[in-house]
Formats: C-alpha cells, structure tokens, sequence
C-alpha cells in the first residue's frame, strides 16, 4: 500500500460505517458525475439491491467526514465471494480508504474472491493478484462453497483501525485462491 495512502488510513479523518445507510450509499452510486450522464442505477435496480440488503446477502462500506457521507461502495455476499457492484467518491481519498477497509474485512471474514468491474491501482496494491479470463472460473467456484463473515470486524471502525489495519497486515501475501485471500480474482 502506498505510505500516502497508509497514512490516511491510520489517521482520524475518516469515520468508517458498514451496513448503516443503505440507500443513501445506493443513491450516491445512482448520481451523474462528470463523463457520465446516467447509471444503471434505476429505481427497479435500486429496490432489488435493498431486498438483498434487507436479507443481509447486500453490504455497504460508508466513509464519513464530519458525519456527512463522502463515499461509499456497496456489494453482494454470495459464499466467500464479494461481488462489488458500484462505488461513489466525493474525493479520491475517502474511496481508496472504503477499499482499503472492504478488504481487511474480507480477509478477515475468510472471504476468497472479490469480484470487481474495474480494477484500480489501489485495487492492485491490495490485492495484486487478478482474473484476466472468464470470470467464472475454479477459483470463483470454490469461492462459492462455504459462508465468509462480513461481520466479524466491528460494525464501526474508526480510523486508526486497529482491527482493519491488523486484517492487512496479517494476511500471507504468498497465499492466492487456495489460502483464503480475498481480493485475489485469480
């Protein structure tokens, strides 16, 4: 992880919330932003994501400033994969730190796939290594098999978090699929 970054992320500026505020992180993924007009996003999507949420097989990462939401992702569980399905930033940093954070919390809830659309660089400096295949594929299939934990962080964190930047550090980066390291799309 870059030391910037690292540096954000142990720091108290942000305050960071799973499963709070699901529609609120929702709608701010369903805003226009600049190149791009409109989403996906429509009411239909919108309410079939919230009864996924409301079963609990739907999470959100929310990162606040101030108590006002900068950022935020939101994805859905299935087994021990994460399939990430939209993000919004307000500023670089608060999206780089909800990633930072989803990913402590996969590793430690033994996740063993995080499935995204795209991959950024702090997706690479997290987790480096990547699918360029078929997404399904016997990793994504063993991924299935078995529960991850999206709870077993605490529900709040507050940064510096002890338990999200211990789920990092702790993690075996010689471990790929077969080990459990979430973030891997291998």
């Amino acid at each position: 992880m870059p030391e910037r970054l690292a540096r954000t992320v142990r720091s108290t500026r942000f305050t960071v919330v799973v499963d709070r505020d699901f529609d609120a992180v929702i709608n701010g993924c369903a805003q226009p932003m600049q190149g791009r007009a409109r989403t996906w996003i429509n009411a239909r999507i919108h309410n079939l994501y919230r009864k996924l949420y409301e079963r609990g097989d739907c999470h959100t990462v929310e990162v606040y400033e101030d108590d006002k939401l900068v950022g935020g992702l939101y994805g859905v569980s299935l087994g021990r994969a994460f399939f990430g399905e939209s993000m919004f930033p307000s500023c670089a940093r608060c999206l780089q730190v909800a990633l930072v954070h989803l990913v402590a919390r996969l590793k430690a809830g033994h996740y063993r796939l995080l499935d995204t659309q795209f991959v950024t660089n702090i997706c690479e400096h997290l987790a480096p290594s990547r699918s360029r295949g078929p997404p399904i594929t016997s990793c994504s299939d063993a991924a299935l098999v078995g529960e991850g934990d999206f709870a077993r962080l605490r529900s709040i964190a507050r940064y510096p978090a002890a338990p999200c930047w211990s789920a990092l550090r702790q993690v075996d980066r010689r471990q790929r699929c077969s080990g459990g390291n979430a973030g891997a799309a291998c």
